[in-house]
């Protein structure tokens, strides 16, 4: 067992809803082809909803 002294925390990550959020955000902001754009835009909205219902969860 390791002593708790040498014990460090993982560093905390980001849910993959949140990272392909961002991921998401980053491509709608690029110039693109209006139908890419609404794509980015719809895939956005689903991962917010899902980053909700996984925060949801977690509290």
């Amino acid at each position: 067992m390791i002593p708790i002294e040498t014990q460090t925390a993982a560093p905390k990550r980001s849910t993959l809803d949140e990272e392909l959020l961002a991921a998401f955000e980053i491509v709608a902001d690029e110039p693109a082809p209006d139908r890419l754009f609404e794509l980015a835009r719809e895939l956005e909205t689903a991962a917010r909803m899902a980053a909700k219902k996984a925060n949801g969860k977690l509290h």
